[in-house]
């Protein structure tokens, strides 16, 4: 089928593929690093509000939080109240909480909570994926955040920040984390930014390729009609050479060519004479 096609129309889907594969790959890797750019952004936003908040939390005030029969204490209120807080000030759409380690196992217990039901002293498992970053806040003292991990009730990021006693020993961490529901929908409009662009691009591209290839298609068609009429000896004036590209090359061969042939005539005419 393609040998059917002209030289324009070859010239057109070569370009065509070129720009399809070179605007398929750019969408590729602006989606990746999107997507990486996004996912850091949020995971840096959530660890900065973690980070702050635990600043807000005394360590001594929180260690008096033992279980559910302290959910009516000064201590708990005062705290959940600055959780509350900082929960509306970042509007913030999931809640927050605080996490006390059980043992020196990796299971966590709930101890202060933004919710409305509070469930003080209730076993919390972390995720597989979160647990290394969990162990870095422990370990180091120093706010962390997760990468995007998957639980079944969705697609998260979590920020963890230690909470500190007077003395700087750690007593519990802050968790502060999203689902990534709204994740999605940046990501789709960063996208389709990025889709208009590229598709404009290659319109853009099509266009010029389309007009200099019908440049070049035109010059060579009548680079062929020459190269007929001088078969049939009737060209008699050289080839316009207007360039030194190919084309133009191709043009000066000709005109040597059609030169060379001419004097051979008139040689044999001589010697026919």
């Amino acid at each position: 089928m393609l040998k059917n096609l002209g030289l324009s129309s070859k010239i057109l889907l070569l370009v065509l593929g070129s720009v399809i594969l070179t605007a398929g790959s750019s969408i590729y890797l602006s989606y990746q690093n999107a997507a990486t750019a996004l996912q850091e952004a949020i995971g840096v936003r959530l660890q900065g509000i973690a980070s702050t908040a635990s600043l807000m939390i005394d360590g001594e005030l929180h260690e008096q939080i033992k279980g559910e029969a302290d959910s009516k204490s000064k201590a708990f209120l005062k705290l959940r109240s600055i959780l509350r807080k900082v929960k509306e000030a970042n509007n913030l759409a999931t809640d927050i909480y605080t996490l006390r380690r059980k043992s020196k196992k990796r299971a966590m217990k709930f101890i202060v909570m933004t919710n409305k039901d509070h469930y003080i002293g209730d076993s919390y498992k972390p995720p597989q994926e979160v647990q290394p970053v969990m162990e870095k806040v422990f370990s180091l003292n120093k706010s962390a955040h997760t990468g995007i991990y998957s639980t079944e009730n969705g697609n998260w990021i979590t920020a963890y920040a230690p909470i500190l006693d007077s003395k700087g020993q750690l007593v519990a961490v802050l968790n502060v984390d999203t689902k990534l529901s709204t994740y999605r929908a940046q990501l789709r409009s960063e996208i389709m930014s990025m889709l208009i662009i590229d598709i404009s691009i290659l319109i853009l591209g099509l266009l010029i390729s389309f007009f200099f290839a019908s440049r070049l298609v035109g010059r060579l068609r009548k680079l062929s009609e020459a190269t007929e009429k001088m078969s049939l000896g009737q060209q008699t004036s050289p080839l316009e050479v207007d360039s030194n590209d190919e084309v133009g090359q191709l043009a000066r061969g000709l005109n040597r060519m059609h030169e060379s042939l001419r004097v051979a005539m008139e040689m044999l005419d001589d010697d026919d004479d």
